[in-house]
């Protein structure tokens, strides 16, 4: 008997089997993007009921370069949350290989088993979820993609790096909170003669299983994103940083990533528990890859709602895809722009997208040799955007210490330097952090700047640019003084691979877009309305689905109906493979009529 799983390809895997892949490179603002290729896949298992889970279980993901064959007695990577000791005994019973379970986080395991035995978890009532054990990498921008920074170690080091003042660092007392800041990456270059240090400062970390220790970066990835964060900024050495003062706050390091840049969804997730059960009150992670994960989900949903804040990177994809962790709504998703304030073109761009940071050529520590040396480099992507964010997270509340998680985020928002289309957008989220204009806030408002605390905290938790509301009345809605459309949009059992968008035909305009929709929003009806000027001419709906089947039927009962001023336009919409469009033309809409040719003389 065998299972097929047919995949997308994916460019990702290529780039991480690269040691230099990782370390980062600069960016100059006219090169053109080179996609590191992140996929977002999932597998489906015959066996399955005809809407593909069993007993309403999420999808099983996987992410890969080709099609893969498994047989019922290969063996996978697995991810399994269970509801009781049951559900474990069960997931130990099946797991293969000599390591049995690993526990990484409350009631969930990791575990290798035969591919033809995860029909029985995915059946067992005691277990919640079943997903892979994904590739997870750092996030740097690869141009074309090799590692071409060695020619600007050589350069003159800035001792103020630029995005330092750009986010308003220096212009922000560190407050005594002594606040601790966890760093998922690739390791720390304990030692680095600026940096804070495990014997002077009390740096401590957590290496979940990979070769070597968390306080060696054979990598350098992780130790430039520490040093945007809190490189000493007060011993005349090298560069400074958002927190330049290490008897202000601690640092944690989480080895979530090995020396090779990559890791897995399940070190990840034990580094993460690392970081929390230590104290951690802000957690960076400038990595992603893989399907959006519910086990992965609801761990960082629960430490939102104890208090912890999560940021990270956007992606360097260019696109308008979705990067998990970054596009969870429980954690602050991060933009990168440029040094005159542009966006990135590498940046990620989607509903998302929360906030934005200096994210290109910017310099920081680095290690080198392995880890055994240590210098200074300039590194673009995302990745660098993100320790700006969670720097300016941790110095902001450092000096307002009994505000919320939530507070401090939505502060963050409410205060940001607004780029690109009036208010939030989904190129720089809310705009640029700006730690002045927070702090400025706080001590005008107190926490009351960040609004109310919901119980949980995770109930106000949404991401993108409907975190933060205004609470001031707002005027009413304008009318629509044209046509009214409006989608009605049943989603399917994957509404992750759903997107749309309704389009000017003359102007090519983007009126309105929507999707990806959250993978926890299966069988959800959205509404969505969209003003018409019939003037503009005509417009196209465009559906798409991502892995090629539509919405409807073989996985799910989804739809969508579309109505002009509630007038029926598209009833029972679906059916189709990767694209679906109609395009709809007002009744007055003039016909540019023919050229009339000159008369011809007799």
């Amino acid at each position: 008997m065998r299972f097929e799983a047919n995949i997308f390809a994916s460019l990702a895997l290529l780039l991480s089997m690269q040691e230099t892949a990782f370390a980062g490179v600069p960016v100059e603002e006219e090169d053109l993007l080179i996609e590191q290729g992140r996929a977002l896949q999932r597998m489906k298992i015959d066996g399955n009921n005809d809407d593909g889970n069993s007993k309403d279980k999420p999808a099983i993901s996987a992410t890969t370069d080709e099609v893969i064959t498994y047989s019922a007695t290969d063996e996978v990577d697995l991810i399994i949350k269970y509801y009781n000791e049951d559900g474990k005994k069960e997931a130990s019973n099946l797991a293969s290989g000599d390591e049995g379970v690993k526990d990484v986080a409350p009631n969930v395991v990791a575990m290798k088993a035969k591919y033809g035995d995860m029909q029985k978890l995915l059946d067992d009532p005691n277990i919640k979820y079943v997903e892979f054990d994904e590739e997870v990498h750092a996030l740097p921008y690869l141009r074309h993609g090799k590692d071409e920074d060695d020619h600007r170690r050589l350069q003159t080091v800035p001792p103020v790096p630029y995005g330092i003042p750009m986010v308003q660092a220096p212009d922000v007392p560190m407050g005594n909170g002594n606040i601790t800041i966890c760093v998922v990456d690739t390791g720390y270059g304990d030692g680095h003669p600026d940096l804070p240090t495990s014997s002077a400062n009390g740096v401590r970390g957590y290496n979940p299983g990979y070769p070597g220790s968390w306080d060696v970066d054979g990598n350098n990835h992780g130790t430039h994103c520490a040093g945007t964060i809190g490189a000493i900024g007060t011993n005349s050495v090298g560069v400074t940083s958002v927190n330049p003062d290490p008897s202000k706050f601690y640092f944690y390091i989480g080895k979530g990533l090995s020396d090779g840049g990559s890791g897995t969804t399940s070190r990840v997730m034990q580094t993460v528990e690392a970081c929390v059960n230590n104290g951690a009150k802000v957690v960076s992670l400038s990595l992603g890859g893989g399907s959006p994960s519910s086990t992965f989900e609801e761990l960082y949903k629960g430490h939102y709602d104890n208090g912890v804040l999560f940021i990270a990177a956007a992606g360097n994809d260019g696109d308008s895809g979705l990067g998990y962790p970054a596009s969870y709504p429980h954690l602050m998703s991060v933009a990168a722009v440029q040094s005159n304030e542009n966006r990135a073109g590498y940046s990620q761009y989607n509903d998302q997208v929360e906030i934005a940071g200096p994210g290109s050529g910017v310099w920081s520590t680095i290690t080198t040799n392995n880890g055994a040396g240590f210098s200074y480099a300039s590194f673009s992507g995302t990745s660098m955007a993100t320790p700006h964010v969670a720097g300016v997270a941790a110095l902001v509340w450092s000096n307002f210490p009994l505000c919320t998680n939530h507070q401090i985020r939505n502060v963050l928002l409410r205060t940001a330097k607004d780029k690109g289309d009036p208010g939030c957008d989904r190129f720089y989220g809310y705009g640029i952090v700006q730690a002045k204009a927070a702090y400025d806030l706080l001590l005008e408002e107190g926490c009351d700047a960040g609004g109310d605390n919901p119980s949980p905290l995770s109930d106000g938790s949404v991401g993108g640019c409907t975190q933060y509301v205004d609470t001031n009345p707002t005027a009413a809605p304008t009318p629509c003084v044209g046509s009214m459309i409006r989608l009605d949009l049943l989603t399917d059992n994957y509404p992750a691979e759903t997107t749309w968008t309704i389009e000017v035909d003359e102007t090519e305009v983007v009126l309105e877009s929507g999707g990806p929709y959250s993978s926890g929003d299966r069988g959800v009806l959205f509404t969505h309305e969209v003003c018409m000027d019939p003037a503009e001419g005509c417009v196209t709906f465009t559906m798409n689905d991502s892995y090629g089947d539509g919405i409807c039927c073989a996985y799910g009962q989804g739809r969508y109906d579309l109505f002009v001023d509630d007038e029926p336009w598209v009833t029972n919409g679906g059916e189709f493979d990767s694209i679906d469009t109609h395009t709809y033309c007002p009744p007055d809409t003039p016909v540019t009529p023919d050229p009339t040719p000159d008369p011809t003389p007799d």
